[in-house]
């Protein structure tokens, strides 16, 4: 696939605003914003992005095809230079909302949110072949259920620890943990469907409420953590929908997304909200409508733990949103596994 960067000039805003470096996907590409400048890589619609110092991934869409595309990580810091992007997933979906979510790179390892079957996958970043696909959902017989039923989302990861968000469980969200030693998850409830993102920090979590606002006329989208809503005055004087977030302690860019009907959402533009200290210092312009991942240019999402204990995860998420509503053991699924034919959504 042959991509080159860009590095188009789009819009500017005052360089003193944002102090680090950011890459942010949308439906129109993907965008730089570094130095008062917003700049634009490439234009075909991004959905996930991750990388480290030697590759770059993607996840992308065409269509009703689904795909996550491998490159060369060099080319996002070089104008002209091609990614030379090769695909090594993909999959065809009917619904826009099963398309491939957010991705997580560690140690040579992208962990993928796969979203229409509802799954984590373990990709060798090197050789591109899948090393485990990982239900997290399973019926009343152990059978894990394989298709897009609840929404599995954002992935992040904490030496054996991967965290997980499916932000349609009930009437509210499930922030997931799962145990890759002991092969077991369990599930927290968050109060609104429709979180996204969800990052250890160094001193608990974060994550995104993005639909409470389409929930109930009283709700507010925000960005939350272990003791709730982060500057919530500033979230209940607007009508957000956060959904991608990237920064240190002293820094997080928040990307907010044009809210409309599936038909409307690509009419109107987003925002990039700037927050330092806990509070919202400033909104700048994003030349597209939809935000769907933001990563820092040393490819790091949220400045926090590279490694973290189970039992200390779990006492975090429980002390914030009380005993886990989900406890299953998820045993390894036969590679390529399909669930039967009738519980497939019909094309």
């Amino acid at each position: 696939m042959a991509v080159r960067n860009q590095a188009k000039t789009i819009e500017t805003f005052d360089s003193g605003i944002v102090e680090g470096a950011y890459f942010v996907t949308t439906e129109r590409g993907l965008l730089e914003y570094r130095r008062g400048t917003i700049r634009r890589i490439f234009s075909f619609p991004a959905y996930g992005i991750a990388f480290d110092s030697r590759h770059l991934f993607v996840a992308a869409w065409l269509g009703r095809r689904s795909c996550l595309l491998r490159g060369d990580a060099s080319a996002l810091h070089e104008p002209g230079r091609s990614f030379g992007f090769e695909e090594i997933y993909a999959l065809d979906v009917t619904e826009s909302n099963a398309r491939i979510h957010q991705i997580f790179l560690r140690d040579g390892v992208l962990f993928v949110a796969n979203t229409g079957r509802d799954t984590i996958l373990r990709i060798s970043a090197d050789t591109g072949e899948i090393v485990e696909e990982i239900p997290v959902f399973f019926d009343s017989f152990g059978s894990p259920i394989i298709y897009d039923n609840h929404h599995l989302n954002s992935v992040s990861v904490y030496g054996s620890t991967i965290l997980f968000v499916a932000y349609a469980a009930g009437d509210g969200s499930l922030l997931g943990v799962f145990d890759a030693e002991a092969r077991s998850i369990e599930g927290f409830r968050y109060r609104n469907r429709g979180v996204h993102d969800l990052f250890l920090t160094n001193g608990g979590f974060i994550g995104c409420d993005t639909f409470a606002c389409k929930e109930a006329s009283d709700r507010h989208g925000c960005v939350f953590d272990e003791q709730g809503a982060i500057d919530g005055d500033f979230w209940r004087s607007r009508r957000a929908f956060p959904r991608g977030i990237a920064g240190s302690d002293g820094e997080w860019l928040v990307g907010s997304s044009f809210e409309g009907s599936r038909k409307e959402r690509f009419k109107g533009r987003g925002e990039i909200f700037v927050f330092g200290e806990r509070r919202n210092r400033a909104a700048l312009p994003l030349p597209a409508s939809q935000v769907y991942q933001i990563i820092r240019d040393d490819g790091v999402f949220i400045e926090g733990p590279e490694d973290c204990r189970p039992d200390e995860i779990r006492k975090c998420l429980t002390s914030a949103l009380g005993e886990p509503v989900y406890q299953v053991k998820a045993p390894r699924m036969a590679p390529g596994f399909e669930p039967h034919k009738a519980f497939l959504h019909a094309t």
